[in-house]
């Protein structure tokens, strides 16, 4: 195969194995069905995204509090709009699955292929000790980097999957995506296309 510098290669075939050896990431494929998923998306899109904050270069939608990227801060005030009781049974669905409390905070992140996020840690003093993600539209390779050691250790995200982290996952694992458009995993080419996140 000629090399590609869109091509994420990643020798995981047993993700499992990975998400077993990082305490306290909780990963669940299916966890909203197909029809689920397709309502969200349609709802999502019939909703305006934040294009003002000049910090970032993907379309979101916040809901709850507003994320301030550049004095990374939490705003609430009355521009932001509060939970949507569409996404009530995926609050609820969370707390089911462990989540510590009915989430009162939502990022809507948009990704298109080629595009991804840095390796970061979510702000522990906006944040709580818990982070939830759903992935809609597409699947991605999904990267957990030690910020001391700089071991990096993937997992596919697959559409319509759960991550939750919790513990090293949270506070110690930093998590990003690779700036890619197609993501190889056990020797299998996964090709992006538009992809939404919701993170709790």
């Amino acid at each position: 195969m000629e090399h590609n510098e869109n091509l994420l290669y990643s020798s995981v075939i047993d993700q499992s194995t990975v998400i077993a050896s990082i305490p306290g990431l909780v990963y669940v494929r299916d966890w909203i069905t197909s029809e689920e998923e397709e309502t969200l998306l349609n709802f999502i899109d019939q909703q305006s995204w934040d294009t003002v904050q000049p910090t970032i270069k993907r379309r979101v939608q916040q809901y709850g509090y507003t994320f301030i990227h550049k004095t990374q801060q939490m705003q609430l005030d009355d521009s932001t709009p509060p939970m949507p009781e569409e996404l009530n049974f995926i609050r609820e669905r969370l707390v089911h699955q462990g989540f510590p409390k009915l989430p009162d905070q939502l990022i809507v992140n948009e990704y298109l292929p080629g595009e991804g996020i840095s390796p970061h840690h979510d702000k522990t003093y906006c944040f709580g000790e818990a982070v939830a993600s759903i992935s809609l539209g597409s699947s991605c390779g999904f990267d957990f980097v030690h910020p001391e050691t700089l071991e990096k250790r993937s997992i596919l995200m697959e559409r319509r999957a759960l991550i939750i982290l919790t513990g090293d996952a949270r506070y110690v694992w930093k998590h990003g995506i690779d700036r890619a458009t197609i993501d190889v995993f056990g020797g299998q080419e996964f090709i992006r296309d538009r992809r939404v996140s919701l993170t709790f």
